[in-house]
């Protein structure tokens, strides 16, 4: 795509000025969809888990408590509906935790 933005640089006439304009849109995706993929080959990788029993009330506690400065800021509501009785559950927790 490149080699040909290159020969439509200058356009000269409408129907060039459309070429390039293509051309330069299917670049725009070409990355985009780069981006998708590169994100989710960095999501499939094969990792080794390390799954622990946690206490997921605590965890959602934690990203709940983490967030609500910016929940109040905005005027949001959060409601939190937590189970006092659940499980515990196998997660990452420090996985758990970068996601927010």
């Amino acid at each position: 795509m490149e080699l040909l933005a290159e020969d439509f640089a200058e356009p000269q006439l409408p129907r060039e000025r459309r070429a390039l304009t293509k051309i330069q849109l299917v670049q725009t995706e070409c990355v985009r969809l780069e981006n998708l993929l590169n994100d989710f080959l960095r999501f499939a990788r094969l990792v080794q888990l390390n799954l622990q029993p946690s206490d997921l009330n605590a965890e959602l506690t934690r990203a709940l408590d983490f967030f609500q400065p910016k929940a109040d800021e905005a005027q949001v509501d959060v409601m939190r509906y937590l189970d006092p009785e659940l499980r515990r559950c196998n997660l990452i927790a420090r996985r758990f935790k970068r996601r927010c």
